[in-house]
């Protein structure tokens, strides 16, 4: 399930940061840690062409219906309009072609032979919903349907928020039929929420809706990317961090062209499977530790060519929650000492620190881990977006090192350290150090070199001999 609400202005007042600037839940994977999965249905593939067929999952209620080609849209409220329904009806045909048509995902099950309903309720309705949003669920007889709030039809741009609603809970259909990744708590939610959510920008690349949640990730990025949080609980940034993490998953399948890594990790994956292991053994190159090291550094300026989307969503969260902060500590330009890190990052975590340029524009970075079975990693970066220079810190044992000389007008460096463990499920902060040391200017090299006779007595023998040498070869 999905709770979505508006990015407008407005829901940030201070009347509702204890609920958070953006009320999204889905409670998909909450109901799938409390209850068993329905059987799903057996039905063959249809054996003929032609429409397919329409069918009710909840036989006793009175429905109003728009069809498309895939979907049935369905709802009891009368103050919704089949224009409102179509909406939905629009989004869904669009995540068909992009899920189904080019990813390559199976259809959901029975969905060769009918029309996924997808309901528009309220509470009071069979089925019922409670809050701005959406859920999917399998219906007793064992067809994947979805849910979607009527509420959200009355919020500000209330089409691109019921699509993005509707294209995610479209996905966890899809994810229902492979019947991959089951659980019995919450351990592995993280999983189906974030590639929804990245299934969503797929299906809608040019919105910005599949991508509010980006912002409470990255102001709690040392989390784990693996973290699951609550949505329906106090904390309204941590609980969402799982939607945000979908950005992991994008840097990940447009680093190596290749979407078909999450789609085959869903298709050819067991109920009991381990997400991690199971997108590693998908990888075509490169290996997950990389890819993860690599997308923390870009976070640090964002460098991705959807970053104003990410940027606005931070921007959200931090006038809600004033005292978030993406930068993890602070280095003057004088440097620091060997420093713990408050904000040490967990396993698949990373946290940013922001350096300032030393007077010389030289400086010597060092990160030591307290872990002697963790592994950590880092990245000096400095510049623009789509211009940066990425310099990996050179590991030894437990302590990563490296030295830069920032270019003139530079005045920004970002130290960004992550941690890789074994650890898959909760995990704890692994403890960190760094260490900031101003350096002097390399000597420049004396003028001529080793060859200037001039300043080098040696280099004027070696010509001397060289004039004599050439003067015998004459007079031969």
């Amino acid at each position: 399930m999905i709770r979505r609400l508006a990015l407008v202005t407005v829901l940030v007042t201070s009347t509702i940061a204890s609920a958070g600037p953006l009320d999204h839940r889905c409670g998909t994977t909450e109901l799938l840690a409390t209850r068993p999965i329905p059987r799903l249905a057996q039905v063959l593939h249809r054996a003929a062409a032609g429409p397919k067929g329409a069918r009710e999952g909840f036989p006793g209620t009175t429905f109003q219906t728009t069809e498309s080609t895939n979907f049935a849209v369905k709802w009891a409220d009368a103050t919704i309009t089949t224009a409102q329904a179509q909406i939905v009806a629009d989004g869904l045909e669009i995540a068909w072609a992009k899920y189904i048509d080019d990813l390559g995902h199976d259809p959901c099950t029975g969905c060769d032979t009918f029309k996924l309903n997808a309901y528009i309720a309220r509470a009071t309705d069979t089925p019922s919903i409670d809050y701005a949003g959406g859920y999917a669920w399998v219906d007793d007889a064992g067809f994947p349907y979805f849910v979607i709030s009527r509420e959200i039809f009355s919020q500000p741009d209330a089409a691109a928020s019921v699509q993005a609603v509707a294209v995610h809970e479209f996905y966890h259909d899809i994810q229902f039929s492979t019947g991959a990744f089951v659980w019995d708590t919450t351990q592995y939610g993280w999983f189906w929420e974030a590639t929804a959510e990245w299934a969503s920008q797929e299906a809608l690349p040019t919105a910005s809706d599949p991508f509010v949640f980006s912002g409470a990730f990255a102001l709690t990025s040392e989390l784990p990317v693996y973290h699951y949080g609550d949505p329906f609980g106090a904390d309204a940034v941590t609980g969402v961090h799982q939607y945000g993490a979908a950005i992991f998953w994008r840097y990940l399948t447009d680093k190596l062209s290749a979407p078909s890594v999450i789609v085959n990790t869903w298709e050819q994956s067991t109920a009991d499977a381990e997400p991690l292991a199971a997108v590693t053994a998908q990888l075509p190159s490169s290996d997950l530790v990389t890819i993860h090291t690599e997308f923390a550094a870009r976070n640090s300026i964002w460098d991705y060519p959807y970053r104003q989307f990410i940027l606005d969503s931070i921007d959200l969260y931090q006038s809600a929650f004033p005292n978030l902060d993406l930068i993890a500590a602070r280095v003057p330009a004088a440097g620091v000492a060997l420093t713990p890190l408050a904000r040490s990052p967990y396993g698949f975590g990373y946290s940013t620190i922001e350096i300032a340029r030393p007077a010389t524009g030289r400086f010597s970075a060092e990160i030591e881990i307290a872990s002697p079975t963790a592994q950590v990693h880092g990245t000096l970066v400095y510049g623009a977006p789509g211009a940066a220079t990425y310099t990996p810190l050179e590991t030894t044992g437990q302590t990563a090192t490296a030295t830069i000389d920032l270019p003139a007008g530079v005045d920004t460096a970002y130290l960004v350290v992550s941690v890789t463990t074994d650890e898959r499920l909760t995990g704890s902060a692994i403890l960190l150090s760094y260490k900031v040391t101003p350096l002097e200017p390399e000597p420049e090299p004396e003028a001529g070199g080793c060859c200037d006779a001039g300043t080098n007595p040696r280099g004027a023998m070696v010509l001397a001999f060289g004039a004599i040498v050439a003067l015998r070869r004459r007079r031969r």
